[in-house]
């Protein structure tokens, strides 16, 4: 049972999900059905002189899926009941849920001013619950994504608290859904007021005037960026960064615009950066990334760490040799007793795992950087990267670069 407010894209979630799973998606709106839509209607067996209950055409008979009961407390109770019995029984009158077929619902909260029914307790206890808020990290990804305008893009990173604000006052407020509409508002010439309100459209059209101040983004892209500044307002920096992402789209200007970044920007706006670029062209940034990395040969044994301090960026390339990983004892003694188990485990995860994110958080001084080297010296092969931040903030990458270790101090 996903809970959520309005808007911020359960039923998408769920779609989402059953088109990257590559299996059926039913959606029944069940404040929409009476009981005898989803129990079935009786027909005379006039052989019997029984009735038989002819389930509805819309609930599935082979293969597998989600069956998704979206807005499941918007229903009375009367149907709510129904749904309890195909809910935990998988069945309901004659009708039974195939095998392979799986039960998931979606409710508004009563909290967020939707129009909803108390759940019975016995319903409840037969789902596992799950409550859902909007993220902008996320949204970013499916926005960046599906195309959604840069302007819109950059304005959320700038104001991240606009992605969902609910005003009771006013039909129109900012949601993940309400921005999805002012997108397609925005990209056809017109006003994003009717999907988000008239307060956060003015903060938008104020924001948009900060574009006839940006850098040159087309020189930059093309390689002629060197002798143009980063911009020194937050909001232009966003819209910046944003901008080049989404403009690259080659390898060169990919590589043109992060070589701009680099050079001119702090590591939050190379962290920003690389996430908008990973959400827009996965192919391209991976080819673009393997550019930074060191030439040696990976069979050799060697791992590349790349090191962001203050304005810079540095690769350093270390050999892969046993001969010079801690002894189980040493890890022992250093990280504390066990430890040695935990990073057998965590080697043979990196082995195993083709994607996977690990992030080392600690004081300076405590070991992250001579702990790093050690799990890289134990690996059969070598990570395409190794990020590493002296910063004292979270630099993390999301996933989709084959494992990567990062370190924060």
């Amino acid at each position: 049972m996903i809970w959520g407010a309005p808007g911020i894209g359960k039923s998408q979630t769920v779609a989402e999900v059953a088109r990257e799973a590559k299996i059926e998606l039913i959606d029944l709106r069940l404040s929409q059905l009476a009981p005898t839509d989803l129990r079935g209607l009786p027909v005379a067996d006039h052989d019997t002189l029984t009735a038989r209950w002819y389930p509805p055409e819309f609930l599935p008979r082979t293969g597998e899926g989600i069956l998704f009961l979206d807005e499941l407390n918007m229903a009375p109770p009367a149907m709510q009941g129904i749904a309890q019995q195909l809910v935990l029984d998988r069945e309901v009158g004659s009708y039974k849920l195939p095998e392979g077929w799986h039960v998931w619902a979606a409710g508004n909260r009563a909290e967020d001013g939707a129009s909803v029914f108390q759940m019975p307790s016995a319903l409840q206890n037969r789902f596992v619950h799950v409550t859902v808020e909007a993220n902008f990290d996320s949204f970013r990804q499916w926005a960046l994504g599906h195309g959604m305008h840069e302007r819109i893009v950059a304005f959320l990173a700038f104001r991240p608290q606009l992605l969902h604000k609910r005003d009771a006052a006013q039909p129109a407020w900012p949601s993940p859904r309400a921005w999805a509409a002012a997108n397609a508002l925005y990209q056809a010439g017109l006003t994003v007021e009717p999907a988000v309100g008239k307060g956060v459209a003015g903060e938008f059209t104020a924001y948009e005037r900060v574009y006839t101040s940006l850098p040159d983004l087309d020189a930059i892209l093309q390689g002629n960026g060197k002798s143009i500044a980063f911009p020194a307002s937050p909001d232009a920096r966003y819209a910046t960064v944003i901008g080049l992402a989404t403009r690259s789209k080659e390898q060169k200007t990919v590589k043109n615009s992060m070589d701009w970044v680099v050079e001119k920007s702090d590591p939050e706006w190379i962290q920003l950066f690389i996430h908008a670029k990973l959400d827009t062209a996965e192919n391209a940034v991976r080819e673009f990334l393997s550019e930074y990395q060191r030439k040696e040969d990976v069979s050799q044994g060697t791992y590349n760490l790349i090191t962001f301090e203050r304005d810079t960026i540095d690769t350093e390339s270390v050999p892969l040799s046993n001969e010079n990983t801690l002894q189980d004892s040493d890890l022992d003694l250093f990280y504390g007793a066990g430890f040695s188990k935990w990073v057998d485990y965590y080697v043979k995860t990196l082995q195993t795992k083709k994607a996977g994110l690990a992030i080392l958080e600690g004081p300076p001084g405590t070991g992250k950087t001579s702990f790093l080297r050690h799990i890289i010296r134990c690996l059969k092969e070598t990570p395409p990267l190794l990020f590493h931040s002296s910063r004292k903030h979270r630099f993390a990458l999301r996933s989709r670069i084959n494992r990567i270790l990062a370190q924060t101090a």
